[in-house]
């Protein structure tokens, strides 16, 4: 029988799939749950204690990535919203005029 961790890998992987087209190998997976942990990634908003929001972009498909912090990993990916997908965009326009002062 499949783990809580285990069952939760496979459903994010399907559901990247079957919303966005996107096939998560081993890998990408890994990255995406590294820019979380890192802070790489656009924090939305806290869910609950464990479940977090985060708004991240694979080659320009920008999508919401549901994160549980006590088994470190992704839950789902949903769409985003108009509102979620402005934060993600001055996220990212933050993030470039800092990398271009430094």
């Amino acid at each position: 029988m499949k783990s809580k961790t285990e069952k939760q890998q496979l459903h994010a992987k399907r559901r990247a799939e079957d919303r966005f087209g996107i096939k998560l190998n081993q890998e990408n997976h890994l990255i995406l749950i590294k820019q979380i942990q890192t802070g790489k990634a656009c924090f939305y908003e806290n869910q609950s204690h464990r479940i977090t929001v985060w708004i991240q972009e694979i080659n320009g498909q920008i999508f919401k990535s549901i994160y549980d912090k006590s088994r470190h990993q992704i839950v789902t990916f949903l769409y985003p919203t108009e509102e979620e997908i402005e934060t993600y965009k001055k996220y990212k326009e933050r993030k470039t005029a800092k990398e271009a002062t430094q």
